[in-house]
């Protein structure tokens, strides 16, 4: 086996996940070519260290963002109509209906128009001296628009 070689197998070789006849190829190799063994110590130094270490825990700013996607999760969740939005289209656009032909049905009769004291006297041409015969001729309207409103009913 040459070095190029045994460096490649050499990581491999300390984490245990060589074949049987790799191992023992590498293990003459070894024995046989001090660089290579100084570099399978190095590694094997290394990887005791790596072993001491803990575990690695994600930031605090991580778990926050986390539990803020869990709340969008749950907030859409909630939100979410429990009538598809056609439907709830549909049933506006029925309730606008409804709506429109009920006012269109209650219209009120447009009732004629009645002029007041004030214009049947400026059209008579009274002035505010004759408040007598205003009074008088008032009254006879008054008494005619009553009577005329009477016989349509």
């Amino acid at each position: 086996m040459n070095c190029k070689k045994a460096e490649r197998l050499i990581v491999r070789y300390v984490d245990g996940e060589l074949s049987s006849p790799l191992v023992d190829r590498l293990e003459v190799h070894l024995s046989a070519c001090s660089p290579c063994r100084l570099k399978y110590e190095e590694f094997k130094r290394l990887s005791k260290l790596i072993a001491q270490w803990e575990p690695t825990r994600p930031a605090l700013g991580y778990e926050a963002l986390r539990e803020r996607i869990r709340q969008r999760e749950r907030v859409r969740s909630i939100s979410a109509l429990p009538v598809p939005r056609w439907a709830a289209a549909i049933l506006s656009l029925i309730s606008i209906g409804i709506g429109f032909t009920a006012g269109i049905r209650s219209e009120r009769p447009v009732r004629p128009h009645t002029a007041s004291v004030n214009q049947v006297a400026s059209i008579i041409g009274l002035s505010q001296h004759d408040d007598l015969v205003e009074a008088a001729i008032l009254t006879g309207f008054r008494n005619v628009i009553s009577e005329k409103s009477g016989a349509k009913r």
